[in-house]
């Protein structure tokens, strides 16, 4: 897999992330409020319309033009709650990307990274002398770092962090579930499953031995996802391209991607395990097995029926356990919500809300609605949305570091930047949260 892109395109994207860090906060404040305006203006016009186009189905009139209209509010809406869900996290994360001191060694550490990328030791304009020393300092100042000369360099700790935060504008999930950094092949946790018994007895019986609680070892396994993009050499020779910016603007669609799709649906081979991945049973026992997820019906195969599916969703609330539900959500991707958003309850209130003020999440039922794409689209028996405490149902590992291999050779004159990051992820507590499957059993 290689990223081919032309120097123009890589001179924008630079020019643009300058750009959004020169105008600081109040520029993505502005941006945020704006789009919570947007989404409320639009939703009124959707109830107004839709409330309409039911009227006429009453009275026996299809209008398909209507329908049009509706449809097209409920598709302008779903991208508005995704530009504003980005939003909202882009303005969490900006004092984290912005004005924080590096130390000393760190400075001279980037120096040095930005030779090694642009290719400055390798060039004859430097005496044997120089470009001695200057490898001698990298790799000085890299043991103290974590690199390993002969295998890369280790991005900078400014850049592995960029490319992070980025990854979860794109990936929400991040964002929900818990994230754990390691410095090892794997993480493990353990669960305590209880199971200890106990009994009543008179003053003077006998005292049996009880059960001793369950203890269940989840073990997260890190796998390697890359990407490879392409810069021409003269691109790297001018000066006013910033190579960190530019590295992380290429990587981190490609990673995001890659981690979004499989925090969902991973099979746990070479990628983390989604959590669509796991045994799926009806939730009709008061526990279930260790290592199911529970679900419930929405009454109509493949789609929403608007009477009934509303006792569904109500199941699948209080199907989950009273501790998990203070900090749950829903998660379903934009076609989902476009059907969710038409939905009325016994008095006519819709049961999906816009945000109530800037930097609050849609609502669903009371529980914040997350726009997840790569959770599945509608269709006969689709587990297409799900509610539950991510934190504690699901936790991703990092293994610190973010490796960078630079290869002028291979396809010259272009210079390939081969990128890799160990991520890991899978479910820790499988009844933090249930899906609802689009079918009628």
């Amino acid at each position: 897999m290689t990223m081919h892109v032309s120097n123009r395109a890589l001179l924008a994207g630079a020019s643009r992330l300058e750009r959004k860090d020169a105008d600081g906060g109040n520029a993505d404040l502005g941006l945020l409020t704006k789009s919570f305006e947007a989404i409320n203006k639009a939703f009124s016009e959707f109830k107004e319309k839709n409330d309409a186009s039911l009227t006429e189905v009453k009275k026996g009139f299809d209008d398909v033009v209507r329908k049009e209209q509706v449809d097209k509010i409920s598709s302008a809406i779903a991208d508005m709650q995704k530009t504003y869900d980005q939003e909202i996290l882009a303005l969490k994360r900006a004092k984290t990307a912005t004005g924080e001191e590096k130390a000393p060694e760190l400075v001279e550490y980037g120096k040095k990274f930005n030779a090694y990328m642009r290719g400055e030791y390798g060039d004859e304009r430097f005496p044997r002398e120089v470009k001695e020393a200057a490898q001698k300092a990298i790799e000085v100042k890299a043991l103290s770092v974590g690199s390993d000369p002969s295998g890369g360099f280790t991005v900078l700790p400014e850049i592995d962090r960029m490319i992070d935060e980025r990854i979860k504008l794109v990936s929400p999930f991040r964002s929900l579930a818990t994230v754990r950094q390691i410095s090892t092949a794997s993480y493990k946790r353990f669960v305590n499953q209880h199971g200890t018994t106990s009994g009543w007895v008179g003053e003077v019986d006998s005292r049996a031995s009880t059960t001793t609680p369950t203890l269940v070892e989840v073990e997260i396994p890190v796998h390697e996802i890359y990407a490879m993009p392409v810069a021409s050499q003269s691109l790297l020779d001018d000066s006013f391209v910033n190579v960190e910016q530019w590295l992380a603007a290429e990587v981190e669609l490609e990673f995001a991607y890659q981690e979004g799709v499989a925090f969902i649906s991973g099979t746990g081979l070479k990628k983390p395990t989604g959590i669509l991945s796991q045994t799926i049973a009806a939730d009709t026992a008061a526990d279930l097995a260790w290592g199911s997820v529970g679900y419930y019906v929405s009454g109509a195969s493949g789609a929403f029926d608007a009477t009934v599916t509303f006792n569904g969703l109500i199941d699948m609330i209080y199907g989950l356990k009273a501790a998990y539900r203070p900090n749950a959500s829903f998660i379903a991707n934009r076609r989902t919500w476009a059907g969710a958003r038409k939905l009325k309850d016994t008095t006519g209130q819709y049961l999906w809300q816009p945000p109530v003020q800037a930097g609050a999440p849609a609502m669903l039922l009371g529980y914040a609605a997350n726009d997840m794409e790569d959770m599945p689209d509608m269709a006969a028996n689709s587990y297409s949305m799900a509610f539950g405490d991510w934190r504690k149902a699901y936790t991703i590992v990092d293994r610190i570091g973010t490796r960078v291999l630079r290869d002028p050779y291979t396809s010259k004159p272009n210079v390939l930047f081969y990128t890799t990051k160990r991520v890991g992820g899978q479910v820790t507590m499988h009844e933090a949260y249930k899906l609802l499957k689009f079918g009628t059993s």
